[in-house]
């Protein structure tokens, strides 16, 4: 499996999947269930523009974990750890969690400065 997309409990947030809109469906799936729908379709127009809008749908998430992943750095930072210890936290080098610290859109930034 590639990756899973999880289920919901009662009271929880809408998926990533939801938030973004699916080019292929607004429910809780698989990343092997996007794959095997866009595979699966015959016509291949069809299927490359599926791909096509999967691909920005996944990239959407890619821009919004990085920007979780440089937050939640930050916060760490902010909290008195050391990047070595965090480093030593996530199994990076201490130089790794200085790229990742700096990587990724801030919250609210304008999109053209959203570079990933």
């Amino acid at each position: 499996m590639i990756g899973t997309i999880g289920k919901p409990e009662a009271d929880a947030q809408p998926p990533l999947a939801v938030q973004f809109g699916s080019p292929l469906s607004e429910e809780w799936r698989t990343v092997d269930e996007d794959m095997t729908r866009v595979t699966e379709i015959a016509q291949p127009v069809a299927r490359a523009k599926a791909a096509i809008d999967l691909m920005g749908t996944y990239q959407s998430w890619v821009l919004e974990l990085s920007r979780v992943r440089r937050e939640a750095i930050e916060e760490a930072q902010a909290a008195g750890m050391t990047q070595a210890e965090i480093a030593k936290e996530l199994g990076v080098s201490r130089g790794r969690v200085g790229q990742l610290a700096s990587a990724g859109p801030r919250r609210n930034a304008p999109s053209s400065a959203r570079t990933g």
